[in-house]
C-alpha cells in the first residue's frame, strides 16, 4: 500500500522538471502525493520551519543539491546540514555535479544520435555550462532540449552512466 506522502526539495527550475517528468511517475507507485519544492529562492527559516513540519507529520522527504564547487559529497551534506539544521543528513542526495549531468546520463547512443549530440560514456564530470555548449543552435532553447531529452530518457542508463544518479535511484526509488 503507498505511503501517504514525500516531499522533494530541489533547487530550481530544471531540477523541478527532470524529477516531475522523469521521478515522480516512478514514485507515484510508493506514494500517494508527491509535492515538488524548489528551495533555493526561499529563505533559510522558511525552508526549516517547513522541515519541521514535515518531520513532525511524519512524512518522508528527500532534499537533492548539486555538488557544484565541494570538494566532497560530504562536505556538501556538512554545509547544508549546517545552514537547514532541520534537515537530516540521510536524507540529503548530492547530484554529482549539476542536474544536467543526470539529464544527459540518460541519454542513449541512438538518443544522442537522434539529438545531434555528443555520446557520453560516463557524466559524473559533466557540468551546467557542458550541457549549455550541447544545445546551442540547435534547439530554438534550453527548455526544448530538455524536453526533447525527456521523451527519450532511458532510466537504465542514466544508472550506468552516472554515479550519484545510481545511488539515488538504488537507494531510494528501487
Amino acid at each position: 500500500m503507498p505511503k501517504e506522502k514525500i516531499y522533494l526539495f530541489v533547487e530550481g527550475n530544471d531540477d523541478e522538471i527532470f524529477f516531475r517528468k522523469l521521478i515522480t511517475p516512478i514514485l507515484s507507485k510508493y506514494y500517494k502525493n508527491i509535492e515538488i519544492i524548489k528551495y533555493a529562492q526561499m529563505k533559510k527559516d522558511k525552508v526549516n520551519l517547513f522541515l519541521l513540519s514535515i518531520r513532525t507529520l511524519n512524512f518522508d522527504y528527500l532534499f537533492f543539491a548539486d555538488k557544484d564547487e565541494y570538494l566532497s559529497i560530504k562536505q556538501k551534506k556538512e554545509k547544508l546540514s549546517e545552514k537547514f539544521e532541520q534537515l537530516a543528513k540521510e536524507n540529503i542526495i548530492i547530484v554529482v555535479l549539476e542536474i544536467e549531468s543526470w539529464y544527459l546520463a540518460g541519454l542513449d547512443e541512438t538518443a544522442s544520435e537522434t539529438l545531434h549530440i555528443n555520446y557520453f560514456t560516463n557524466t559524473d564530470n559533466l557540468s551546467k555550462e557542458d550541457f549549455n555548449r550541447l544545445y546551442h543552435g540547435r534547439f530554438n532553447s534550453r527548455i526544448d532540449f530538455i524536453y526533447e531529452i525527456i521523451k527519450l530518457y532511458v532510466i537504465e542508463k542514466a544508472k550506468q552512466k552516472n554515479k550519484s544518479f545510481s545511488y539515488f535511484y538504488n537507494e531510494y526509488i528501487h
